[in-house]
């Protein structure tokens, strides 16, 4: 969630980096059959022929120096606004190319809709679900890390001049 603010008031403070509108979302509901978003994917605050894609933060709070990255076989030329975006947040972050896969998270509501859906996670860890899972066990640098490559290929995406392919 703190991710998502930043991202929001990052955007804010850039705007002109950012030519399409932008939407921040914190879906409710995903473990329980991912009911926010669903929701969303149903019943959008902006039409889904206007959304380009959709980027997914899902447990990105202890990256200890990886991310991983779903969902590009879906949209090929999101590569090179993914490499884009690596390069311009810092490279110190290690891109993996893998994740839940399909129906485990948010992007799958938009990716059923045939909107292209990227996702970042940073892993499950023995705290999952547990009430042990607490904050002093964030990776703040890691999640700032994240953040702003989510940032970064969000201003890839919404500077395209063309939407990217849904495969």
């Amino acid at each position: 969630t703190a991710a998502i603010i930043e991202i929001g008031r990052m955007i804010a403070q850039q705007r002109a980096r950012f030519p399409r509108t932008v939407i921040l979302i914190a879906f409710a509901g995903e473990e329980r059959g991912l009911l926010g978003s669903e929701r969303y994917a149903s019943d959008p605050a902006i039409p889904l022929e206007s959304t380009i894609a959709m980027l997914n933060l899902d447990m990105v709070g202890r990256a200890q120096g990886g991310v991983d990255v779903s969902g590009l076989e879906l949209s090929p030329s999101m590569e090179e606004d993914l490499r884009v975006a690596t390069k311009a947040a810092g490279e110190q972050l290690k891109i993996r190319r893998q994740g839940p896969g399909a129906d485990r998270s948010d992007d799958s509501s938009f990716i059923d809709k045939r909107i292209p859906a990227i996702n970042f996670f940073t892993g499950f860890h023995p705290d999952y679900h547990r009430p042990s899972d607490d904050w002093e066990k964030i990776d703040a640098e890691g999640t700032g890390r994240v953040a702003t490559l989510a940032l970064e290929l969000a201003a890839r995406l919404a500077a395209r001049p063309e939407r990217p392919e849904f495969v």
